[in-house]
């Protein structure tokens, strides 16, 4: 049952003002879209909360915009050659969806603007200069700041007041995972908990293994960090969780609604949306390295009580209190 709606910090004023006077332009436009997910219903659910905004704009399917999608962005393995492909159909535009995408096409020489949507870290990984001033030709919707690593641990001591280990499921090349790690391996020195990070960089990876031997130490409880690999492989993650009967925290709900036991972050529909404004205003005529980066100001936090039920857990009484969400 949804009990408070997700609001993100938007330029949503002059946002509200567009409308088709943009999209009077004759000739079409074509917007490329590299979606990290595969096809999927949730991944059609964040593709179609972007078509319904660009439509609320006045670029509308079949009359003046084309959009081409291409799936599948988020492997390591495929994302050159999703990129590629992104280049091939010539768009005015190309909406990347997570760091891989945004990465590739950085290094890639060309005067394309990419809006990315789902991006932990646009300054440290060099996508653009600074948050308020972009410069170049790439900006976006980045995801979380590093605090919130800290409220990731601090949800885990609510569920486990026991709790002496955390295992990191992250993949250690990315670097702008690193400032939110630090933030969690802060607050969890502050309680006399360790944090292990546990390397999860292909969706084939031995993640259930890792996690299994994890758990035989005791103690312990997951934290699951927003990689695309994570949240292709979240099937195995929720399975190894749960059987090995330890409390996990995931970055987003589609976790909690795939059988995680709670989730904390922000909607990727409600990304993709607000990504879509930009896309109307850049191909209106406004340019990427005017447009500030932006950020979820608010979040959500999902749990599931038939997962917790499995694993032999209740929530406190405060806890769904505060929840936004609760899967029974």
């Amino acid at each position: 049952m949804n009990r408070r709606n997700v609001l993100f910090g938007l330029t949503s004023a002059p946002l509200l003002s567009l409308s088709s006077a943009f999209a009077q332009d004759a000739r079409p436009r074509r917007v490329a879209v590299l979606m990290g997910l595969v096809q999927s219903p949730e991944s059609e659910r964040q593709l179609a909360a972007m078509r319904a905004r660009l439509a609320q704009l006045g670029w509308k399917e079949g009359r003046n915009l084309s959009l081409d999608v291409f799936w599948g962005a988020s492997d390591p393995k495929s994302v050159d050659a999703r990129v590629a492909q992104a280049l091939a159909v010539s768009p005015d535009l190309i909406v990347a969806n997570g760091s891989p995408a945004t990465s590739a096409l950085r290094k890639l020489d060309g005067p394309t603007p990419v809006v990315f949507v789902v991006v932990s870290d646009p300054v440290g990984s060099g996508y653009v200069k600074s948050l308020a001033a972009p410069g170049g030709r790439i900006t976006g919707f980045s995801t979380f700041e590093p605090d919130i690593g800290g409220k990731w641990v601090t949800l885990l001591r609510d569920v486990a007041p026991g709790l002496k280990r955390i295992g990191a499921v992250l993949h250690p090349g990315f670097k702008e995972f690193v400032a939110i790690l630090e933030a969690a391996q802060r607050e969890a020195a502050r309680a006399g908990i360790e944090i292990t990070p546990l390397g999860m960089t292909d969706p084939q990876d031995p993640v259930d293994a890792r996690i299994a031997e994890f758990a035989a130490k005791g103690a312990g409880a997951l934290l699951v960090f927003p990689t695309g690999v994570n949240v292709i492989a979240r099937d195995r993650i929720i399975r190894a969780a749960a059987t090995a009967r330890m409390p996990a925290c995931y970055p987003f709900r589609i976790y909690a609604a795939d059988g995680g036991l709670m989730s904390y972050g922000f909607d990727h529909a409600d990304l993709f949306a607000a990504g879509a404004s930009y896309v109307a205003r850049i191909l209106a005529g406004e340019k990427p390295a005017d447009l500030p980066v932006q950020a979820p100001t608010r979040f959500s936090l999902t749990l599931n009580l038939r997962a917790a039920e499995r694993i032999g857990l209740t929530f406190p009484t405060t806890l769904l209190a505060q929840a936004d969400e609760l899967i029974e």
